[in-house]
């Protein structure tokens, strides 16, 4: 008899991999990417190349010549739309070919793709932003869950609206790198920190926001003024007053910004790091840039909640208005660290989490039982049966009301 057929249709490997490794004997599986260097990475950990479909939605421009790649640019710039509308018919072409029985992401484009087989969605972020309360969340047949704070956020968002059955409540792929690597090893640390340029006796600050919470380029609020200024300020302060190694980790989408000269300045700066990889997605060194942390400076970013998770000191920066927390997928009052709306308050945070060793500890733990069902156990195995269940036409059991083993 032959195996059913699965289409990971993957943003990185950071989240689709273990699983893919968990189910992959049971089920024909292939790989649609849009990425390069994700189809480098899944050879590289072993997937056959004739399993993995690189997509390029503009083609022979992929071509590393200078007219191409200004060809390209400009096409990115004026006619983005149609950029996306050929990767989406071609994600669709190369996958409907396969004759899946299942369509598995973690990234939101096959919500504007309509399938002949059922598709479901692993969140890539867990977040303080509107990505599980999202509308999206309609054109999927459904959407896996970290927990059951999130199934009845989304219910009393939607209230009568929504197909229950597509809600799943069975943990997150993306903590679940955390089950499986909480921390890392003595001699990996020291090896990274190396890397780094950093010193391996300092704590280590790291700075890691989202791409929006403070408008068009800023990765500080508004009312800090000029950002680089600003985060050169932190910068020293951190390294000067504090003791302290500082880690800049922007978002993928703020790339360009690693350019700017107020941020080499940072990173020619000893005991500074600005992060340079992971320019387009995640990547498994960015999990350990949150393991090898003590202290996150973050805002509405999966960082955070990660961040958490592990147990590290969190400094939330307040989201510049027009920020809707009623559209957020976590409340406010579910911020357990400080909460800083001005600069000199970020200080004070920092200050206060270096002399004390207790602060908002068990304000993290009850973070952690309400967010994430059974928060100590790797979500794949959860994660798996529900997928068995989807292909083999059977109901998966999609609201649970109570923890159970």
């Amino acid at each position: 008899m032959s195996k059913k057929k699965i289409v990971f249709v993957a943003d990185s490997t950071v989240q689709l991999y273990p699983l893919y490794s968990h189910i992959k004997k049971n089920y024909e599986i292939i790989w649609i990417v849009y990425f390069k260097d994700v189809a480098d990475d899944l050879r590289k950990k072993g997937v056959e190349k004739e399993s993995i479909f690189l997509i390029n939605s503009l083609g022979f421009l992929n071509k590393r010549f200078f007219p191409f790649l200004v060809l390209k640019k400009i096409i990115k710039i004026f006619f983005g739309n149609l950029e996306k509308k050929i990767l989406l018919t071609k994600i669709k072409k190369v996958g409907e070919n396969f004759y899946p029985n299942l369509w598995i992401t973690d990234t939101g484009l096959l919500s504007e793709i309509t399938t002949k087989s059922p598709k479901c969605n692993f969140k890539h972020s867990i977040s303080y932003l509107k990505c599980f309360l999202a509308d999206s969340i309609f054109n999927y047949d459904y959407i896996f869950l970290p927990g059951h704070y999130h199934l009845n956020r989304i219910l009393e968002y939607y209230k009568n609206n929504i197909n229950k059955e597509k809600l799943i409540v069975a943990g997150s792929l993306k903590v679940s790198n955390y089950v499986r690597k909480r921390n890392l090893e003595p001699q990996d640390k020291k090896n990274l920190l190396k890397k780094y340029n950093l010193s391996i006796d300092k704590k280590n600050i790291l700075f890691a926001v989202h791409w929006n919470s403070f408008g068009q380029n800023r990765f500080l609020p508004k009312s800090f003024g000029d950002q680089f200024k600003a985060i050169n300020q932190i910068s020293d302060y951190a390294n000067n007053v504090l003791n302290c190694n500082f880690i800049i980790k922007l978002h993928h989408y703020q790339h360009s910004l690693l350019k700017s000269e107020g941020l080499k300045k940072i990173a020619k700066k000893k005991n500074n790091m600005v992060f340079q990889s992971a320019i387009f997605h995640d990547i498994d060194e960015s999990e350990d840039v949150i393991r090898l942390s003590d202290i996150i400076i973050t805002d509405t970013s999966g960082v955070g909640i990660l961040g958490v998770f592990l147990d590290k000191k969190i400094i939330y920066l307040e989201p510049d208005p027009p920020f809707n927390w009623q559209d957020s997928d976590i409340k406010s009052d579910l911020r357990p660290g400080f909460v800083c709306k001005k600069f000199e308050e970020v200080y004070n945070a920092l200050d206060k989490y270096l002399n004390s060793n207790n602060l908002f500890n068990e304000e993290r733990k009850d973070f952690i039982k309400q967010i994430f069902f059974k928060p100590e156990k790797d979500a794949c195995g959860e994660i798996s049966k529900s997928i068995d269940r989807i292909i083999n036409l059977e109901k998966p059991k999609a609201i649970r009301t109570q923890y159970s083993e």
